[in-house]
């Protein structure tokens, strides 16, 4: 593709922390209720096939399965082998037109994607919803180091079937962002505390998955920027989480703004999304108002 005018560095290549993208255009990660039976059906295949084919660099798929307490049927079952030959038909579907394939973690923990309260919640904490008011139960340690190791699993798993990383969603409210935001983590354990141990899930867990995944397996984190609620995470806070999660799985961070996949240069030239370590903006926290980008390698 020739450049654009307006966007001259968005079909250009972009290296992503350990991956290579040969453009600036990103389809992030959005629910669409294809999957069936917990595996990526045909119609699944082909909307993502379908971007692709349109020229993406990269897709991020839609929360996955990856822990076997999370059995929603529209999900993709990722924490055993039942769907890997779908995934292995869904991941070559993809990176066969040269588009990197990200599979997203994630759990909304104590939030709520339906209407009404979640009465089999968990969390951080026994603390309300901010949405919903579903109070969760609260997560026992073994409970965490186990659910760190089915979401490492996993991830092992789509490295196999031919994903060339993952993305951990640690915005909009879900788990990982409970256990960072004081707002909604008052532990007295590891998990809780000040930051470094507010930290310590989505540190551990970006870690389990280096150990588990080859050197050229990409691990990206989408993190919060500006929760806008009182006691939440801010910018100033979110600068700070960046900074501590540089260099988690020998990581490069940085915030992308939710809303948007293009950028402004230094010079005022527009560029498609960069993962790469630099300026923060604006993603979120409990209201799930937003998100962020960055990327782990």
């Amino acid at each position: 593709m020739t450049a654009h005018a307006v966007y001259p560095k968005l079909f250009s290549p972009l290296q992503a922390g350990r991956l290579m993208l040969k453009n600036r255009i990103a389809h992030a990660s959005m629910t669409t209720r294809m999957a069936v039976g917990m595996k990526a059906s045909p119609r699944f295949i082909d909307y993502f096939a379908n971007r692709a084919r349109g020229g993406a660099g990269l897709i991020v798929t839609e929360s996955l399965s990856v822990a076997r307490h999370q059995v929603l049927a529209h999900k993709l079952r990722i924490w055993n082998d039942d769907g890997i030959v779908e995934l292995k038909k869904f991941a070559e579907a993809i990176e066969t037109h040269d588009c990197r394939l990200i599979g997203q973690i994630q759990d909304p923990g104590r939030g709520r994607h339906e209407k009404g309260r979640n009465p089999n919640s968990i969390g951080a904490s026994p603390l309300p919803d901010d949405l919903s008011w579903s109070v969760p139960r609260t997560l026992e340690r073994d409970e965490i180091l186990r659910m760190i190791d089915e979401f490492a699993d996993s991830a092992a798993r789509l490295e196999r079937c031919g994903f060339s990383g993952v993305e951990l969603s640690c915005g909009h409210g879900h788990l990982f962002h409970q256990f960072m935001s004081e707002r909604s983590n008052i532990r007295e354990d590891e998990f809780g505390g000040d930051l470094a141990g507010r930290l310590k899930l989505v540190r551990d867990t970006v870690d389990a998955i280096r150990a588990r995944c080859g050197s050229k397996f990409g691990i990206g984190l989408k993190l919060p920027g500006d929760d806008g609620v009182p006691g939440g995470i801010g910018p100033e806070q979110a600068a700070l989480i960046t900074r501590a999660l540089e260099h988690a799985g020998s990581a490069h961070s940085r915030h992308e703004r939710s809303a948007r996949a293009v950028r402004r240069d230094r010079d005022g030239a527009a560029s498609g999304v960069s993962w790469r370590p630099g300026d923060g903006a604006r993603p979120h926290h409990g209201s799930r108002r937003g998100g962020g980008h960055s990327c782990a390698r």
